[in-house]
């Protein structure tokens, strides 16, 4: 008895999980990249000595609360208020400031106040709890 062997057959490379690999891929890249823009804001440590003289005037307290409202010195302002009611009270406070960082608020909301401080050239802030 004798077998004939069939000629091989030749497959052709299918691209459909090709394709599916790449969407899931492409897929995967921008769900887990950020587009958001960072900086960075640079801090100082406590523990060296005072750099600048101490004020006669009293810091500026400011209150951050859990939706992003802050409270300056017992008054509500708004975020983006804050410099121009910084320079518009200059007289009766010192160039700095406590921060008193209230139950649930955001990190996030800590970056934005520590960036406006900075852009109200306010020299040394305290965070609190």
């Amino acid at each position: 008895m004798r077998f004939e062997s069939a000629a091989p057959v030749r497959r052709r490379i299918g691209l459909t999980p090709l394709i599916d690999v790449v969407f899931l891929l492409l897929m995967f890249f921008m769900l887990a990249s950020t587009f958001g823009s960072y900086f960075d804001l640079s801090l100082k440590s406590a523990a060296g000595p005072a750099q600048q003289p101490v004020s006669d005037r009293p810091p500026v307290l400011i209150r951050l609360h859990s939706e992003g409202r802050i409270d300056v010195n017992a008054e509500p302002v708004d975020m983006a208020d804050l410099r121009q009611y910084l320079l518009t009270n200059e007289g009766r406070f010192s160039k700095n400031a406590v921060v008193q960082v209230r139950e649930g608020a955001r990190t996030q909301d800590v970056v934005n106040l520590l960036a406006a401080l900075r852009r109200a050239e306010v020299s040394n802030t305290i965070l609190t709890r």
